[in-house]
């Protein structure tokens, strides 16, 4: 099971009392290479975008080529979106993942704005 908790990165505050709107997933951001650090940085660009960070860990699955966001059903268009932020592609989640929110296997560096 998941627990869902935002984050404030600049105090380093996480609470599971602050939740995503109700029409907008939060996302699970997972690191999906050895660089150590990749996930955080790019959980800090999709903070400052805002997005409501779920969590931030690495990636244990199969390797995937390129920032992969995937998604519950009913949720493609918010995946296009954070899919396009982070020059990534969708992709359902199966049975494997959350099914409440947005995850995304970070494998190269997002622009910030």
């Amino acid at each position: 099971a998941y627990e869902i908790y935002q984050c404030d990165w600049s105090s380093d505050v996480c609470s599971s009392d602050l939740t995503a709107p109700a029409d907008q997933l939060s996302v699970q951001v997972l690191n999906g290479t050895d660089t150590a650090g990749l996930a955080r940085k790019v959980s800090d660009v999709l903070y400052n975008e805002g997005w409501v960070i779920a969590t931030v860990s690495n990636w244990a699955g199969e390797p995937v080529k390129k920032n992969t966001v995937y998604y519950p059903e009913g949720y493609a268009d918010q995946a296009d979106k954070l899919a396009a932020l982070v020059d990534g592609e969708t992709a359902p989640a199966d049975a494997t993942l959350p099914q409440n929110v947005l995850t995304l296997i970070v494998m190269t560096k997002v622009a910030s704005n």
